[in-house]
This record gives structure tokens, C-alpha cells and sequence, in this order.
């Protein structure tokens, strides 16, 4: 009997110990695409519409709020949610720390930085699409 190939496996603790803040790590199958990510204090994702996919979202350490389409949920160890496709949604830690989650979702394509677009005279950049 052949033995099945058990995929790329992610030591998240490990991972999260080595400390940085952003998307952390990442792990991709032909089908679902997985990230560990983690914000700082007050820092996160603005909010932001993803119209492609439903996405997993389970915290692994820390607070935050989620918001979601104008309304703040709280986020802490063991919050596990789903965030619908064509919802807007911004995360960001909490005030007085940080917060780690790891997102799973349907592979989609890759997203490709696009410029950031200048206000008219005003010479300062407003936030990128996403």
C-alpha cells in the first residue's frame, strides 16, 4: 500500500515565538490557502471587501475587534468565525496588546500589488485596492 503524503505541516507556536507582525507564514493546497498572521498593538487590516471567498478566521493569541459591515465584534483566544464573501471587514488588535489568528479560505488568485493612488494636489498616497 503507497503512503499517502500528509502535506506541508506549519509549527504556528513556533512560528508566532519568532515574533514579527504582518502575514507570518503561509501554507497553500490545491484547494485551500492558509495564513497566520499577527498585529501589534492598535495595528490591523483596514476594512476592506473580498468578494471572492467565505474566509475562516480562528484567534490564536490576543484580543481584537473585528469589524464587520459597520458592526465591532470582539475577537479573543478561541473566537472562531466565519466572514462571508462580499461582507466588508477590517481586524486590528487590541489597544493594549496584540493579537495572532490564522485564516483559512478557497484558493483564489494571487493578489498583485497595484500603485497607490494620489489625491489631485494633494501629493499624499490614499490606500491601495485590495
Amino acid at each position: 500500500m503507497a503512503q499517502r503524503d500528509v502535506g506541508t505541516v506549519l509549527d504556528l507556536w513556533g512560528r508566532l515565538a519568532e515574533g514579527g507582525s504582518g502575514a507570518l507564514a503561509g501554507l497553500e493546497s490545491t484547494d485551500l490557502d492558509v495564513n497566520l498572521v499577527r498585529f501589534a498593538t492598535g495595528a490591523g487590516v483596514a476594512p476592506h471587501v473580498n468578494p471572492e471567498v467565505d474566509v475562516l478566521l480562528v484567534v490564536l493569541a490576543g484580543e481584537g475587534v473585528l469589524t464587520l459591515d459597520g458592526v465591532e465584534h470582539s475577537l479573543a483566544v478561541g473566537t472562531a468565525l466565519i466572514i462571508p464573501k462580499g461582507a466588508e471587514r477590517g481586524v486590528r488588535s487590541a489597544a493594549d496588546g496584540s493579537i495572532a489568528y490564522l485564516t483559512v479560505h478557497r484558493r483564489r488568485g494571487r493578489l498583485w500589488p497595484t500603485p497607490r493612488l494620489r489625491t489631485p494636489g494633494a501629493g499624499s498616497p490614499d490606500s491601495p485596492a485590495t
